[in-house]
């Protein structure tokens, strides 16, 4: 029986290869580019605008979208350009570990997202009982971490 043998190995052409590869970044941060302005667009679409008088010295002001979720009982809101989405709380992995405030991952499309529970640092009492439902996936430009509501 005779072991295969690897053919001869080529020599690389690294210059091809980094302009390749500087060709495959120009598209990609072009596409990313096209995608952000089309999510601003639509941002600004659904951003409702609230009308001021400026005949009595005001400007024209942006209303601001809240999203609002109850923590120990108490109600909290979050600005709604920090909501990426709201997420079913049942595919969060715990962690051990992990500090009392962190209750593990969330496996958000293969992108596995830090859980936090705000009772802790926000001092609020911990007998209280979070919903089993739901966890808000929050970020700027793009999701970052989840908290329990």
């Amino acid at each position: 029986m005779k072991t295969p043998c690897r053919p001869a190995a080529r020599p690389l052409d690294w210059t091809a290869v980094r302009s390749r590869m500087a060709a495959a970044i120009e598209q990609t941060e072009a596409l990313l580019e096209a995608a952000q302005q089309d999510s601003e667009a639509q941002y600004e679409q659904r951003s409702p605008r609230v009308a001021v008088d400026v005949s009595a010295g005001q400007s024209e002001e942006q209303a601001v979208g809240l999203v609002i979720f109850v923590l120990a009982d108490r109600h909290f809101a979050l600005e709604i350009r920090y909501v990426c989405e709201i997420v079913s709380r049942a595919r969060v992995s715990p962690l051990p570990g992990m500090p009392p405030h962190a209750c593990g991952v969330y496996d958000l499309r293969g992108q596995l997202l830090p859980v936090f529970d705000l009772r802790g640092p926000l001092d609020l009492p911990q007998e209280a009982r979070i919903a089993d439902d739901w966890a808000i996936v929050c970020g700027q430009e793009r999701p970052e971490f989840l908290i329990l509501s």
